[in-house]
């Protein structure tokens, strides 16, 4: 039996990885209340890749994840998009950061640009965005703890199927 070349498995394994983040994404546009959790979920196949097969295949996943979202399932694409899908990329970029203080300060600025990016897209698109500024405020606050548990979760769920499945 002829074992396949490793560029060919690492793109395969980004392939499959690109078609299970996009069944999370679909899952998200059609359960909207779970949307969030969805898009986490689909982020984790590009943190899987990255993991497996280096930064540039965890790219590619990522940004064609990104393109057919935006054509397949519009509504989730922007927040796969801006706040969960390029998160697995900097985190990576950001892991050689010491010290580690410094590593999460870099990291929470990315991601709140990112999302501070998203509500002003949304905001020209949908006129009617708008609150108070208080409440806008509250909900970067909470932004910036979810992101703090979701890196950790990722990273968690990372080293389990990287151990178990990945090897």
């Amino acid at each position: 039996m002829r074992v396949l070349p490793v560029k060919i498995r690492k793109l395969t394994f980004g392939a499959m990885m690109l078609a299970l983040a996009l069944v999370f994404l679909a899952l998200a546009a059609m359960f909207p209340a779970m949307d969030l959790t969805l898009c986490a979920a689909a982020s984790v196949c590009v943190a899987l890749t990255v993991a497996r097969c280096g930064l540039g295949y965890g790219t590619m996943t990522y940004a064609a994840a990104t393109l057919l979202a935006f054509v397949l399932t519009p509504a989730s694409a922007v927040i796969f998009a801006l706040a969960f899908g390029p998160y697995p990329l900097y985190r990576r970029l950001c892991a050689r950061i010491r010290p580690v203080w410094l590593r999460w300060a870099v990291k929470l600025v990315i991601a709140n640009a990112l999302v501070l990016l998203a509500y002003w897209l949304f905001r020209w698109a949908f006129a009617d965005v708008e609150g108070p500024l208080w409440q806008m405020a509250g909900l970067l606050v909470l932004y910036n703890i979810v992101m703090v548990l979701y890196d950790k979760a990722t990273f968690r769920v990372e080293t389990m199927l990287t151990r178990r499945f990945l090897r």
